[in-house]
């Protein structure tokens, strides 16, 4: 069961970061939200879904419930809670559920957080300078959320509301344009805290995985006013698509001083660097996930 956060108090980012709202969230699902009736009929309900994709019969992983308020929200943590990640948009009591009930679902962010943390270890880092802090929820505008997997630097954010500082989705390629807002959720509505996003979105059929790194960038045609800096948005940086023949847009880059806030230590030994996945790396990333997750 994943972790809550109590709310971290406002603070006025360096970015100036664009919040978005939560309804943007449930954008393309809006023919998905069904009534809440309570505990005992959700619980029939994910688990009805959860056999559907366990024996391949969709590939639907969304379910959206409302009216969920906090307090409904809580219980359902107690009682229920394997296998997926929860959405709640608290402005309109509404809740967002990802179902990841397959190995699939799960080993692909995972096992990339296992390559990060490789690196790490190469250059010497210690865990706590790059903590995995799993699916803890976190609380932005309005809604709390929980990551796929998520990391962050204890050494500049101890503190249990801290946010992470990368974050991974991950979904089949049918959920990619929900992805796409869980990311622009997360970079925008952290403050600019949270500096990359990856999304991990599968096609089984093709055994085809596309990997897009997301961060903030100075939004165009905003002004400002002279003393302040540019706002942020969110932006999709790269594409990555790893099919049976090719691996194109590679290599995928992490920035140093994104992840751990501080520049790279050139005197470092072992020497420090961007965390860096060649073609080949990500090849065989790909494979040892599909030798393993289907």
């Amino acid at each position: 069961m994943s972790t809550s956060v109590p709310a971290a108090a406002s603070t006025a980012s360096e970015d100036m970061t664009i919040p978005i709202s939560s309804s943007k969230l449930l954008e393309g699902l809006e023919d998905k939200v069904q009534l809440f009736l309570g505990i005992t009929d959700m619980r029939k309900v994910v688990d009805s879904r959860t056999k559907d994709l366990q024996a391949g019969r969709t590939t639907d992983q969304y379910l959206v419930f409302k009216p969920v308020t906090t307090d409904n929200r809580d219980e359902i943590d107690n009682k229920i809670g394997q296998h997926w990640r929860k959405t709640h948009c608290i402005d309109s009591d509404t809740l967002i559920v990802k179902l990841m009930p397959l190995l699939r679902h799960e080993f692909a962010h995972r096992s990339f957080g296992d390559l990060l943390k490789e690196q790490r270890l190469l250059m010497g880092i210690s865990r706590s300078q790059l903590a995995d802090v799993g699916g803890t929820t976190y609380h932005g505008h309005f809604v709390s959320k929980e990551a796929d997997t998520a990391f962050k630097p204890l050494t500049h954010r101890p503190n249990p509301a801290d946010w992470p500082i990368i974050v991974f989705e991950a979904g089949v390629s049918e959920s990619l344009s929900q992805l796409k807002n869980d990311a622009r959720w997360w970079l925008s509505n952290s403050g600019g805290q949270v500096k990359i996003v990856l999304i991990f979105s599968i096609q089984a059929g093709s055994r085809t995985i596309q990997i897009e790194k997301w961060e903030t960038r100075p939004a165009t045609g905003r002004t400002t006013r002279s003393n302040q800096p540019p706002a942020q948005v969110p932006r999709q940086i790269q594409q990555i698509v790893i099919d049976p023949n090719n691996v194109a847009g590679a290599p995928l880059i992490l920035h140093f001083h994104l992840i751990f806030l501080r520049a790279i230590n050139q005197n470092a030994v072992p020497p420090e660097h961007d965390f860096t996945f060649s073609a080949q790396d990500l090849r065989d990333w790909a494979n040892d996930f599909w030798n393993v997750a289907v």
